[in-house]
């Protein structure tokens, strides 16, 4: 829901915020903190027609940046209406396939060579029969809470990389650097399933069928 939401996404980029002080001798140096919000609600304080919205700390008077090491990106979905035929950025792609995710039975062919047939995979686990269903209760509501609305503060790489995007443009970054968040997301979304799956008991051919990991890679999980 809406309530209070950006109270609780300035809640949540405390934390990270907090967890880069080190003990003894510290200088305060922070890295930047991002936090992606991709929502399916319309946010009461945003009365535009805008589906992207980008923030930082400004200046009232000025409008320039006071600080730039932490910064909000807010995607608002229900404002997205773009048809399939007219998207032209791979964030575009993104934004069509979180909206409509519900409604395919099959990935379009548009999306067959890209990182989000990955996505598409994934959001099969929730077809799975009802038995399998509650052993993976837990992986489904992590991968449905991301597609709603994935809050996270990116680590070092990631903001660094968000970073040099946004300086080459809004748009072109917004495209470069959801694209990487994406990435992340949809791999920290499959490895978590794996862990889950092991501690299910699964073996480790049935994890490699459900998450199209190698068996090496899923053993280096155990």
């Amino acid at each position: 829901g809406q309530t209070y939401f950006q109270d609780r996404a300035l809640y949540y980029t405390s934390l990270p915020i907090q967890e880069q002080a080190t003990r003894g001798n510290w200088d305060f140096q922070l890295t930047p903190i991002y936090f992606v919000g991709i929502l399916n609600f319309i946010v009461n304080d945003f009365d535009d027609e805008n589906y992207l919205h980008y923030g930082q700390i400004t200046d009232r008077a000025t409008h320039s940046v006071m600080y730039d090491k932490l910064t909000f990106i807010y995607i608002e979905l229900p404002k997205f209406k773009k048809t399939k035929a007219e998207l032209s950025s791979h964030l575009e792609k993104w934004l069509w396939f979180f909206n409509e995710l519900s409604k395919l039975d099959e990935i379009p062919e548009i999306f067959k060579e890209d990182i989000i047939k990955d996505a598409f995979s994934l959001s099969e686990l929730a077809k799975m029969k009802p038995e399998k269903r509650k052993e993976y209760e837990l992986s489904l509501k992590y991968y449905r809470d991301w597609v709603n609305t994935m809050t996270t503060a990116m680590d070092t790489a990631e903001a660094e990389g968000i970073a040099r995007g946004m300086e080459e443009g809004l748009e072109k970054g917004m495209e470069k650097g959801m694209e990487k968040g994406m990435e992340k997301g949809i791999e920290r979304g499959i490895e978590k399933v794996a862990k889950i799956s092991i501690l299910q008991g699964l073996d480790n051919e049935t994890i490699s069928i459900i998450t199209e990991l190698s068996l090496d890679d899923i053993e280096k999980l155990r």
